[in-house]
């Protein structure tokens, strides 16, 4: 893909060990596992892509101007500036970065678009962490 034809950023936080070095099931090492159950460094990971396509069926949440400001400040605050950045991703387009944060199994990827959401002011569940408390807190608060 070319930069100019890049429209969406995509933007993750994890484990790094589990993050950075498994690219699909068969990656998958007792090392990864133990780390971000019990504690690791976490990683941002930040892709980019075309143009979503049209009924694409992902969930959206609307934000005003100000909540996306603060949105994107929360997320800026969420990287690790003070060390170098990690290493390329799994594609030609992204890369890992250092982020703030200890990742482990009560503060995992979850718990954290949960907290960016609610520092830019949009209502979520105060304590998101399973991929059903996100759907949940979004179908309560975020209904269209």
């Amino acid at each position: 893909m070319r930069d100019a034809d890049a429209q969406t950023l995509i933007i993750g936080w994890g484990a790094q060990t589990f993050y950075t070095t498994i690219s699909g099931y068969q990656d998958i090492t007792a090392k990864a596992v133990w780390r971000g159950f019990f504690g690791d460094s976490s990683v941002i990971r930040m892709d980019i892509t075309g143009a979503l396509p049209a009924g694409h069926g992902l969930p959206a949440i609307r934000m005003s101007d100000t909540q996306y400001s603060r949105f994107l400040e929360a997320v800026l605050g969420s990287f690790n500036a003070s060390s170098p950045t990690l290493r390329g991703g799994f594609t030609p387009t992204d890369a890992f970065f250092p982020a703030k944060g200890q990742f482990h199994i009560l503060n995992a990827c979850n718990v954290w678009i949960g907290a960016m959401l609610r520092s830019a002011g949009v209502r979520f569940g105060r304590w998101t962490p399973l991929p059903l408390s996100v759907t949940l807190s979004h179908r309560l608060f975020h209904r269209d």
